[in-house]
């Protein structure tokens, strides 16, 4: 299927139903080797939860650098979940994820969405819940991310940038300057530039805003995953509802961590102590069992000579003469 043809189905299917979306993105990881399908979890209302890991080396994930990808938030934002399934399809057929693999979480608010709805079942803003993550969803992803350990981390929203049909304002890629951690700001700073500079050179316009921690920074998930976890994270706002802004920014930031790995990983394995973490090991394949042991037949004793052979018979019948014999004289 061609990537028109690809985009017009997902524009048609907006808002896509939760359980469709789970069903798309199984196919996906189905269709590669490099894509691994897990159910992250299920919503308040039973709804399940897709998370695509992305990596061609799962019996060393520990050592690719890792990118957490959170979309779908709100559920009246729908671009989000069609770009990250779009990526998906895409980095299905062109990525290697040798250097990095990607955490993939596409729908984190499937009860919102199936309603087209900014809350969660429970009528709670998930983000505005990090400090607390007092609702299941955002107490999923931070599991996710205490599973896998991910040095990147990026949300992708949507908001309505027309005004009178007429774009107001570009998109934005927002980074938290926590002043507690020069280095991971510095890492944060250096990727929203070059994510700035190469959707400049497709043409498209992306506003970089930096914030500084405030009394309710942290409800945000990019900035909890920054000044809690030291994470270089970044939230994405694209408008127009279109998801291949979000698609093509997920593309550019893969490329990006891909040619800065080498650099990037222990710098970011220092910062955070993760020099001797091991990944789970759920996604190396099982060793295939020994084989049984065959047993080794016992040696065959040489047949018995005639003449003891006959002996023998003529002692046991000996012995079962006299037993008769006794047996009818007690009766």
């Amino acid at each position: 299927m061609s990537a028109p043809l690809w985009l017009a189905l997902l524009l048609l299917a907006r808002p896509a139903p939760p359980e469709w979306l789970d069903r798309q993105v199984k196919a996906l990881c189905e269709s590669a080797p490099q894509l691994h399908y897990r159910l992250a979890g299920r919503s308040p209302e039973g709804r399940p939860i897709p998370l695509a890991i992305a990596t061609a080396r799962p019996q060393a994930i520990e050592q690719q650098l890792r990118l957490l990808v959170v979309a779908g938030q709100h559920g009246d934002e729908s671009s989000p979940s069609h770009a990250a399934l779009l990526w998906l399809r895409q980095a299905a057929i062109t990525e290697s994820f040798e250097r990095v693999a990607v955490l993939l979480l596409p729908l984190v608010n499937p009860d919102g969405q199936a309603v087209a709805r900014r809350h969660n079942g429970r009528g709670h803003d998930l983000n505005r819940d990090w400090g607390a993550r007092s609702q299941p969803e955002t107490a999923l992803v931070q599991r996710v991310f205490n599973r896998w350990k991910p040095h990147v981390v990026l949300d992708i929203h949507e908001f309505d940038g027309l005004v009178g049909g007429r774009r107001a304002e570009p998109d934005w890629l927002e980074m938290l300057q926590t002043g507690t951690a020069p280095e991971l700001d510095a890492i944060t700073s250096g990727l929203q530039r070059a994510l700035v500079a190469r959707q400049a050179e497709v043409g498209e316009s992306l506003r970089p805003v930096v914030t500084t921690p405030g009394n309710s920074a942290l409800t945000l998930c990019h900035r909890h995953f920054a000044a809690a976890h030291r994470a270089v994270a970044l939230l994405s706002e694209t408008g127009d509802g279109r998801p291949d802004p979000a698609a093509r920014l997920l593309s550019l930031l893969v490329a990006e961590l891909n040619a800065r790995a080498a650099v990037w990983k222990p710098r970011l394995d220092r910062l955070r102590s993760l020099e001797s973490w091991r990944a789970p090991r759920e996604l190396v394949p099982p060793a295939a069992p020994a084989p049984p042991r065959r047993r080794s037949s016992p040696p065959v004793p040489p047949p018995p000579r005639p003449i003891l052979l006959g002996l023998a018979c003529y002692a046991l019948a000996m012995v079962s003469g006299i037993k008769l014999r006794d047996d009818s004289a007690d009766s």
